[in-house]
């Protein structure tokens, strides 16, 4: 028995999942992209970590070149943090300046090759774009969603005509029933008398 609803069911539930997440990979790109344009502004998350004596806390938005370095006391209070080397409890070194900005840090020794950092810090490096490329972006998704939406009612439309036509050769006879040629020959006319008896 043939189940009308197997392949529509399960197409448009494929076709829905896969709408949601390229949507969310474009809500994605979108946001990041109005964060790299100035349109909003992002979320600071601010990192801490415990220096190599294990009792002082520094805290810092990163803990990158040009970042001001801070130290947290006892009462939690923030100071910006001396001249001078501040070793991480990870082996990480921060140089700082006499304002308490990071003017060069100094990764651990096992951590990876200088090539494989500056590939990596590369990548990070926001690129800059035009509000008309932004613009022109956020049209070619609009058209690309557009098209996707397009394709899947297609592929819905095909599927309905391939369900008729399943459904009318299911429909059909399995052959035709032979049709005899005209009069049947003496001779098998006696063989089947004989047959009979």
């Amino acid at each position: 028995m043939l189940n009308k609803d197997f392949p529509n069911k399960y197409t448009n539930q494929i076709f829905v999942y896969i709408i949601k997440i390229i949507k969310r990979k474009i809500m994605q790109l979108i946001e990041k992209l109005r964060i790299v344009l100035g349109l909003v502004e992002a979320e600071i998350k601010l990192s801490e970590s415990l220096l190599e004596d294990g009792v002082t806390m520094v805290q810092a938005e990163e803990f990158a070149i040009g970042y001001p370095l801070n130290v947290i006391g006892a009462d939690g209070a923030y100071t910006p943090a001396p001249q001078g080397e501040h070793m991480l409890a990870d082996g990480t070194k921060l140089v700082v300046d006499a304002n308490g900005v990071i003017t060069e840090v100094v990764a651990p020794v096992e951590e990876a090759p200088a090539e494989e950092v500056e590939a990596a810090t590369e990548e990070l490096a926001a690129p800059s774009v035009s509000i008309e490329d932004f613009n022109a972006l956020v049209e070619k998704i609009a058209k690309l969603e557009e098209a996707i939406m397009m394709s899947a009612q297609t592929f819905k439309d095909e599927n309905k005509n391939l369900n008729e036509k399943v459904e009318k050769l299911g429909a059909a006879p399995a052959a035709e029933p032979i049709k005899s040629k005209g009069v049947v020959p003496e001779e098998q006319n006696a063989l089947r008398g004989l047959l009979k008896k």
